[in-house]
């Protein structure tokens, strides 16, 4: 949250500015969180759960991503299972219309 809040600030409303900020950011601060981590488990348990900390972290945290995205995934099926079929149905009918105005507009286009 503090990456967002940072970003944010120095991105002056720029989206792009702000996604380079954040990658920029997630680049220096994951590594120098697991190596933290690292040294407080090596201080804690001995140099060697320290460096197997340092290696192993990184794996855990991609499994854990690979785990939130699927569980994401899992939550937006059940909604759409449970949300009713007309409501989906008609909020596809106003992004279709939405686009078909877009379209008419830029190239002057007419479609049944």
């Amino acid at each position: 949250r503090l990456i967002g809040v940072l970003a944010k600030r120095f991105s002056k409303g720029e989206s792009a500015v702000k996604a380079t900020i954040k990658f920029l950011a997630a680049l220096l601060f994951y590594p120098l969180t697991y190596l933290v981590l690292a040294i407080l488990v090596g201080l804690r348990f001995g140099w060697m759960a320290g460096v197997v900390t340092a290696l192993v972290l990184p794996f855990i945290a991609y499994v854990a991503l690979i785990v939130f995205e699927d569980i994401d995934d899992v939550i937006g099926d059940l909604r759409a299972m449970v949300r009713p079929r007309d409501a989906l149905l008609a909020r596809r009918h106003a992004i279709r219309e939405e686009i078909l105005a877009v379209e008419r507009e830029a190239f002057g286009v007419r479609r049944p």
